[in-house]
């Protein structure tokens, strides 16, 4: 008798490709507070002729086209188009269309406006669920959230030193989007300055301006000084730009001869973090005493004597 040897082969799903050969890249869509350019890239696997349309898409009304081209493509491909805020409407997506004779893609994102400057007095929490939109290698649309959160402010604090202090501002920053860094357009320090009391300093009206930039200490971001000021030691007056006789200062001294006892103060942050957050902070600074000066009226002073019966009136004051 013969035996037969049946061999039995278990028949395996064609594996699904992990990659799509011809398709967009490299697209992040974030909330749209200004006119903003948007990037893309598109890669083939072969050579291909591809033609692009990108548009926005409404709900009751005609498409407005952002990006028309015809590329022969090699490898990979990369462009870019300006995206207006005032196109941005409710219920509106931007949809990137790519077609060749042998494979086509359709993209379709949601399109938001970011539109608020938050006061950080009334909130110091902020979440966005789909902070950022962005593609996969199959041209499938992932979203990733956002949550900025900065610590408590006040907005009256006691002035002790003669310096205006900004380094109780700091906040942390929670995504599961990895950024090597934090994305901020600009922070700017407007001082209340209606008695040009920093004359030197950079203005805007009656405000002097700072400018400002992010760093990071073990996960909390505070303010640093991004402007190069610089500081005349004999009166500690302050200059946006060199001049002889001043050096380089990370500190915004008060000048020793000024005489103003409150001083106003807003930071403003433009498009902060992925969700591009705009939001402000305003306090007082109240200096009740000078830092050094006559006795009956400032926290340090020379005494001559072991008196303490120091009035206006039998001070001398000399500054230092």
């Amino acid at each position: 008798m013969i035996k037969k040897l049946v061999l039995v082969f278990t028949i395996l799903p064609y594996a699904i490709p992990t990659v799509k050969a011809n398709r967009f890249k490299d697209i992040y869509i974030t909330p749209i507070s200004d006119n903003t350019i948007i990037s893309f890239s598109y890669v083939v696997g072969l050579t291909s002729e591809v033609n692009f349309s990108i548009y926005i898409e409404y709900q009751n009304e005609p498409r407005n086209y952002l990006y028309s081209n015809k590329v022969n493509i090699t490898f990979n491909f990369s462009d870019e188009f300006l995206l207006f805020k005032e196109h941005v409407k409710e219920n509106s997506y931007l949809v990137f269309e790519a077609k060749s004779s042998n494979s086509s893609s359709y993209i379709k994102f949601d399109l938001k406006t970011q539109n608020n400057n938050h006061n950080l007095l009334e909130q110091s929490t902020f979440y966005l669920e789909d902070a950022i939109q962005y593609i996969d290698d199959r041209e499938t649309i992932h979203y990733a959230n956002e949550t900025i959160e900065f610590n408590d402010l006040s907005g009256e604090l006691d002035l002790t030193l003669p310096y205006l202090f900004y380094d109780h501002i700091c906040f942390t920053k929670s995504s599961y989007f990895f950024q090597e860094e934090l994305p901020i357009e600009k922070i700017v320090m407007k001082i209340s300055d209606k008695n040009n009391i920093f004359p030197l300093l950079n203005h805007e009206g009656d405000y002097a301006i700072v400018n400002f930039e992010l760093t990071n200490k073990n996960d909390r971001y505070f303010l640093s000084l991004l402007d190069k000021i610089y500081v005349y030691n004999d009166s500690l007056i302050l200059s946006s730009s060199p001049k002889e006789g001043f050096v380089r200062t990370s500190y915004l001294y008060i000048p020793k001869n000024c005489s103003e006892t409150e001083f106003e103060i807003t930071f403003c942050f433009k498009n902060l973090g992925i969700q591009k957050l705009n939001c402000y902070y305003r306090y007082i600074l109240h200096r009740k005493k000078r830092y050094v000066g006559g006795c009956s009226t400032s926290l340090n002073c020379v005494k001559i004597d072991e008196s303490n019966n120091y009035f206006d009136t039998n001070e001398t004051e000399v500054l230092v």
